[in-house]
């Protein structure tokens, strides 16, 4: 099979000998792959696969480990259409994968939700940004990882509830998109951050109540002069360390949550312990890719009751920014690093 190794900080396309699946584990043929920021942090180094992930081999024996968490296929066993979130080696024309992080395929909605049209593009008008998915396995691969981290942190975390206040950084990727359209299907009034005045409109529409542009000004300062709140009691953070974090801590209300799940601003910041004493804060740290057994399994649970309704209705919708050949898969992480995207990136294997 193909599959891409990692070296020099670069992926490199290799064959290889399919996995074999262990006790409790089945074989998916591999139709399409979700592209995410875990994918080129690990291929930049910073983002090393679960230690229980098993390697893949070479045809001479040598073990590796691609990128890759979020798959659509076929199960080889029954031929059912399966979505999947795996630990790794997701970049593979076959990927061995726990039964319990499979679901059924979800039914693409027939009618566009409103808000997002099919001819939505990030702000620089990249002319690859394709809006809908052309089959059900892009579609599938465009939305599992962004449902399973909104409904890990926004319904099994943080219980958000109708008329809290959220903030959510980073609002224009996939899992962005998602958290502001689920967090309004909660009732709760929702403050986004975008990188442009493009994308903070296109935030407006499907349902931020607030949407501020994050190249305008220092974010608090920005929320501080507005008409909406001046302090959540939830925060969805992908920025970490730095300074953010004691901004985000100083942005909470009394019992405040924030919950950090990407590190894009630093892996290391200042705490601001005596806000969190005073505001009796939660601080949480979440990621996906190292659960497994029931843990994985509850989130797939949760991605079927909470999301698949949301998802298959179109009452949340993620528009695609572009589907890459499998071989180029190189090219879809350069998406990713340059910025401005808007929604996902999906690799297409067959």
């Amino acid at each position: 099979m193909r599959t891409f190794g990692i070296s020099d900080r670069s992926l490199h396309l290799i064959d290889a000998p399919e996995p074999t699946p262990a006790t409790g584990e089945v074989l998916v043929d591999v139709h399409t792959i979700g592209v995410n920021r875990a994918d080129v942090a690990e291929v930049a180094g910073a983002y090393p696969p679960p230690p229980f992930l098993t390697p893949l081999r070479t045809a001479d024996g040598a073990e590796f480990c691609a990128p890759g968490v979020e798959i659509a296929g076929t199960r080889r066993d029954t031929g059912e259409e399966v979505v999947a979130l795996v630990a790794g080696n997701g970049y593979a024309e076959v990927v061995a994968v726990e039964e319990s992080a499979l679901l059924p395929l979800p039914q693409q909605p027939t009618t566009p939700a409103d808000g997002i049209a099919d001819g939505d593009r990030p702000a620089d008008g990249n002319p690859e940004a394709t809006g809908t998915a052309s089959d059900r396995f892009a579609f599938a691969a465009s939305v599992l990882e962004a449902a399973a981290t909104v409904v890990s942190n926004l319904h099994l975390e943080t219980q958000v509830r109708a008329g809290e206040r959220v903030l959510i950084h980073g609002a224009t990727g996939s899992v962005g998109l998602t958290a502001v359209q689920f967090a309004k299907a909660r009732g709760a009034h929702v403050t986004a951050i975008a990188g442009s005045d493009t994308n903070a409109a296109l935030l407006r529409r499907i349902g931020a109540d607030v949407a501020l542009n994050r190249h305008d000004g220092d974010v608090l300062e920005q929320i501080a002069a507005g008409d909406g709140p001046r302090s959540f009691d939830v925060i969805l953070d992908v920025l970490g360390g730095g300074d953010a974090l004691e901004k985000n801590v100083s942005a909470l209300s009394e019992y405040g949550r924030l919950v950090i799940i990407a590190v894009l601003a630093g892996a290391t910041g200042t705490l601001p312990v005596m806000q969190v004493m005073l505001k009796k804060a939660h601080i949480i740290g979440t990621t996906l890719r190292f659960r497994r057994g029931e843990a994985k399994a509850q989130v797939m649970e949760a991605v079927r009751s909470q999301m698949w309704p949301l998802i298959q209705s179109g009452q949340i919708r993620v528009p695609i920014q572009a589907e890459v050949p499998f071989e180029d898969a190189a090219a879809a992480h350069q998406i990713l690093r340059a910025g401005g995207h808007l929604g996902k990136v999906v690799l297409r294997v067959r």
